[in-house]
């Protein structure tokens, strides 16, 4: 009786333990996807944030002229323009050598990059004549190559991927 108990429970571990790492392995692999389809709100852009977060999973695509680094601050550059997540921010470099910094917990515009590396205050007037609408558009035609090359998911857990993030992007 004994054995068969400890046979049964041998057998339930695993399968959780493989249920779980399957899960995991699928909502960090296939976050693009999800991410474009979860419900968020207006202000919040949850796409460059995920990216970030779990590019070491990502599909990386090499003929689009990005490269990657995930080893300390995650980050997909190209001749012109960078995207790199830290601690507690974004950083985005434009085109047009323009640098902007967006809270990771708020999603609010920060500061603009200056000539000397600091970041501007709010109060100031490069700060305050910055079009963020525009900066958000900026970042998303960026990640457009990347984004279009990723894959979609064979078993789609959309909703626990919502139910997980949801809170944070709400």
């Amino acid at each position: 009786m004994k054995k068969i108990l400890f046979i049964i429970l041998l057998v339930l571990t695993s399968l959780y333990t493989i249920g779980n790492i399957f899960v995991e392995e699928n909502l960090a692999k296939y976050t693009v996807y999800y991410a474009q389809r979860m419900p968020h709100a207006k202000d919040k852009h949850p796409l460059p944030f995920l990216v970030l977060e779990e590019l070491d999973f990502l599909e990386k695509p090499k003929d689009i002229g990005y490269s990657y680094d995930t080893y300390e601050s995650p980050i997909i550059y190209s001749d012109k323009e960078y995207l790199q997540r830290f601690s507690g921010s974004i950083k985005y470099r434009s085109f047009d050598g323009n640098r902007y910094n967006f809270s990771s917990d708020t999603h609010k515009f920060t500061g603009v990059g200056t000539e000397n590396g600091t970041f501007t205050e709010p109060s100031e007037k490069e700060f305050q004549s910055v079009n963020v609408d525009a900066v958000w558009r900026d970042i998303d035609s960026f990640l457009e190559p990347f984004i279009e090359r990723q894959p979609k998911p064979k078993v789609n857990l959309q909703w626990l991927f919502n139910w997980r993030y949801e809170k944070r992007f709400n």
